[in-house]
């Protein structure tokens, strides 16, 4: 039996300021001056109950199910200073005349009524004010018979999930309640095939279904910004992923012991829900609403080789190689919103991603030494715009290094030059030298106490940059953070499990013989965390 829950309460508080000029619309310019205030309440809890019966030799049915309740609660009140804006040329003192710093953090949950005149603040556009709930209520029934042997286990079953969803919004003067209730049906299988202990290969597959928001569905037109107006779609459908996986594990126990790792994996969506944009030719304002659409799939594959070159394995080979496929489709823009989804046209937007890293290492009781190098390119391609069709390359190459002295002193360090091409923007064409460090020492008499000082990005080069591609746009982005620090760690393992020679063989960071944090892959900022970006690595964004 399980239980789970929690709770959040939060708030935010926004000013924003528009100019807007309508070259094509004579006298139509406008100002905007608003400031939101959107607290904002959520919590949920869900408990599981599982049962398995055996009905025959290694052979069981097992029963579960899962109750989940989720409650989401949020008050957008806009403040709209904009007839005010021609009174005062220092609008920030005549915001503050108005009482703008006097605005309550926080409404009276219980009490909200359109109707109550009382109820709204100075200044407040009732219009654009907004009260939202969300109820949900989820059954998961799950039934799976399941089959245990030597060489091989399996089970397969079934998912049924019986779905209440509540809605409630008060905007624009009109109170919304609407209520749906769905029944999801998905599939599920697992098989498992050991050749030996240490050789296995192993497949999974599950259907899933997904229902489009409350907010997609509702037919809300929201206008509180009148350059980005949203329109719900009643008629959206439930989607349907099928998900598959197959995976391939060897450990051969040779002269040369060797570690063979390969994955597999692809999914297809049929009516996920996609954005349709009209664009307003004479205001250049867009209007955005939902639709059904076919033809979202992707796959991927990875393998990773290790070899030890010696026979006491102090010096090791590294082999990965990756390769990532998204199909992404959408409806193209256009300036009819009269127009029927059946006579858009479809764009299709791929991207291809491989990846490699090559590393050879040298390990003994003291010293632990590894070059590695790591390259990603990205090939992405637009079916209506070739224009925009773009082959990117992110590279790095470097060593990661981590010392342990007789006295239980250790000293880490991981420098990499990291590299990038192909962009438009020569500007994020770079070449950027990162070096981290660090020191840690072992307290207590076993060790339990772990002080270590970490520094970050000691030359300061690293840049921050992301790059999102999906079926409407591609983005790149570059962003403001603290790279360079210094981060001071206390750690003490209470060691319940695993006795001491478990403790002996962790390193310094949790890792096994020593290896530091930053010198593992998922922390090295790698190219492959995103196309053409770096992963979130040591010293990275965080």
């Amino acid at each position: 039996m399980n239980v789970n829950g929690s709770y959040s309460n939060s708030h935010n508080r926004n000013f924003s300021t528009s100019n807007v000029q309508l070259f094509q619309v004579e006298g139509q310019d406008y100002d905007r001056y608003r400031f939101n205030l959107t607290p904002s309440k959520n919590w949920n809890y869900e408990t599981q109950l599982s049962y398995s019966e055996p009905i025959a030799l290694k052979t069981y049915l097992q029963l579960s199910y899962k109750f989940r309740n989720n409650y989401s609660e949020s008050d957008r009140a806009t403040y709209d200073f904009s007839d005010l804006s021609t009174i005062s040329p220092d609008f920030a003192n005549l915001l503050a005349s108005v009482g703008l710093n006097s605005i309550p953090l926080y409404r009276d949950w219980g009490r909200y009524n359109l109707d109550d005149a009382s109820f709204y603040g100075p200044y407040e556009d009732k219009d654009l004010s907004r009260y939202t709930e969300y109820k949900t209520y989820t059954h998961d029934i799950e039934l799976q018979f399941r089959r245990v042997r030597d060489s091989y286990n399996f089970n397969f079953g079934v998912l049924a999930q019986p779905q209440s969803t509540q809605f409630i919004q008060n905007y624009l003067g009109k109170n919304h309640d609407v209520v749906r209730h769905v029944f999801n049906i998905a599939p599920t299988a697992n098989f498992r095939y050991y050749f030996t202990k240490q050789h296995q290969l192993r497949f999974f597959y599950r259907g899933s279904t997904e229902q489009p928001s409350m907010a997609q569905m509702v037919e809300i037109t929201d206008n509180s910004d009148p350059m980005n107006i949203t329109v719900g779609n009643p008629r959206l459908k439930p989607s349907f992923t099928n998900n598959f996986r197959i995976m391939y594990n060897n450990v051969i126990a040779s002269k040369h012991y060797q570690v063979i790792n390969t994955y597999g994996g692809f999914s297809a969506t049929r009516n996920s829900t996609t954005s349709v944009v009209y664009y307003n030719p004479t205001t250049g304002g867009r209007t955005n609403t939902y639709e059904n659409i076919n033809g979202k799939w992707n796959a991927n594959v990875n393998a990773q080789y290790n070899i030890a070159l010696d026979t006491l394995a102090n010096w090791n080979l590294s082999i990965e190689t990756g390769y990532n496929f998204n199909n992404n489709v959408s409806y193209a823009t256009d300036q009819n919103p009269a127009m029927s989804v059946s006579a858009m046209q479809c764009n299709t937007t791929r991207v291809h991603s491989y990846n490699e890293r090559l590393s050879i290492s040298y390990r003994n009781s003291w010293l632990n030494i590894e070059p590695d190098g790591m390259l990603n390119k990205v090939h992405s391609t637009n079916e209506l715009k070739p224009s925009a069709n773009l082959d990117t390359w992110s590279f790095s190459y470097g060593t990661n290094l981590n010392i342990t002295m007789p006295w239980g002193t250790s000293l880490s360090s991981d420098i990499h030059m990291r590299s990038r091409r192909g962009y438009n923007d020569a500007s994020l064409n770079t070449n950027e030298l990162i070096w981290n460090a660090q020191i840690s020492q072992a307290f207590l008499r076993g060790k339990n106490l772990m002080v270590s000082l970490q520094f970050y990005d000691i030359l300061k080069n690293q840049s921050n940059f992301s790059r999102i591609i999906n079926e409407l746009s591609r983005t790149d982005s570059e962003y403001n953070s603290i790279n360079s620090y210094a981060m001071l760690h206390v750690i003490y393992r209470f060691n319940v499990m695993g006795g001491k020679q478990q403790h002996d063989n962790m390193g310094p960071n949790g890792g096994p013989g020593g290896r530091p944090d930053f010198g593992r892959p998922e922390f090295r900022g790698r190219p492959g965390g995103g196309p053409g970006g770096y992963g979130g690595g040591f010293g990275g964004p965080r």
